[in-house]
């Protein structure tokens, strides 16, 4: 009996083909389950395989200007640890409105709009201040026994005072008082009592020196 005469054994066959076909299809869902999904991420073609020649290069080139990359400012060495120095700040007082300090023995700032006349009465001033102020700590140390006491010998008077007191030396010198012989007589002691004031104990009075003698400097300039 064929199958063309068979209603039967032709439904047979039709179900068995149906089976198959289903059968086939579930496999293929199972096994590429995002199939007819959207992936989350993108996947390169050349991924898939071995990478191109161009790709290679690509990835190279992008590796050396990731290595090459300039630093940010101000940034520390990460791989090192250690952070960036912090800016250099201002020197005390100027950010605040203050002034610079003057450069040593140079007063142009305190007299720069000072005319000729003004600066020879400055420079009287000051020297009387500075001998007046210079007296009074000298007898100070008169009274309280501060002084060296020198003798004259041979040389001349002038020759001593200038040799303990040159210029830019603050101090002053007397005449020892006379010493009484056997007789009680006085007798002239040849000899001196010195005072000599250092820098280290009156700078205040240095400094006026100093201001004195740039006056004087500046005179002799514009003469």
């Amino acid at each position: 009996m064929s199958a063309a005469r068979n209603p039967v054994l032709w439904l047979g066959v039709v179900l068995v083909l149906g089976g198959i076909v289903a059968t086939a299809a579930a496999y293929v869902l199972l096994a590429d389950p995002y199939r007819g999904s959207t992936p989350e991420f993108a996947v390169p073609a050349a991924a898939t395989g071995a990478p191109t020649a161009e790709a290679q290069r690509d990835f190279r080139s992008e590796v050396i200007r990731a290595d090459t990359r300039e630093p940010a400012a101000n940034a520390g060495d990460a791989r090192e640890g250690v952070p960036a120095p912090p800016p250099a700040r201002e020197p005390d007082g100027i950010e605040d409105g203050g002034v610079a300090p003057q450069p040593a023995l140079d007063f142009r700032w305190k007299y720069a709009a000072s005319t000729f006349e003004e600066l020879v009465r400055a420079r009287g001033e000051l020297e009387a201040a500075l001998e007046q102020q210079v007296e009074s700590v000298c007898s100070e140390c008169f009274t309280r026994g501060e002084f060296e006491k020198v003798s004259l010998g041979s040389r001349g008077r002038e020759a001593v005072v200038r040799e303990l007191l040159p210029r830019g030396q603050l101090g002053t010198a007397r005449d020892a008082p006379p010493i009484p012989d056997a007789n009680g007589k006085p007798v002239p002691s040849n000899a001196l009592e010195v005072v000599r004031l250092s820098k280290a104990n009156h700078p205040e009075l240095y400094e006026l020196s100093d201001e004195l003698h740039w006056l004087e400097q500046e005179l002799e300039r514009r003469r």
